[in-house]
């Protein structure tokens, strides 16, 4: 199972591995980064966040609404479930609800509120 974790903090990202341990993990901590990434690669699950850089952004190019779009665009994405993260309450739903819109598999929970048992649950 191949997991893309877009993430920032530090302590989140020892978290995920922790919790994900055993199975192959891409952590990455730039937007810009993933989506270079996601040109060639696929993924089983992927867990985004937001904002990155320790600040509350725009959904822009730097955010992880800009991975979200680039999956959402990329048929070779459509299979990959989605985990939304962010603490951004509204651009965390924005995420959700244009990852549903456009027929990707998505659910929206707030980091550390999921364990190990997310990576085998149909969303």
């Amino acid at each position: 199972m191949q997991i893309l974790i877009l993430e920032d903090n530090a302590e989140r990202i020892a978290a995920f591995v922790m919790e994900f341990e055993g199975n192959p993990l891409v952590v990455v901590n730039d937007a810009r980064q993933a989506v270079r990434l996601l040109e060639h690669m696929t993924f089983d699950i992927a867990f985004l966040d937001h904002d990155l850089g320790g600040v509350f952004l725009p959904s822009d190019e730097r955010s992880g609404y800009h991975v979200a779009m680039a999956m959402a665009a990329d048929e070779r994405h459509r299979d990959t479930r989605v985990v939304v993260h962010s603490w951004n309450e509204d651009a965390a739903k924005r995420m959700e609800a244009d990852l549903k819109a456009s027929g990707m598999k998505v659910r929206r929970e707030m980091f550390g509120t999921f364990d190990k048992g997310i990576l085998y649950e149909e969303f």
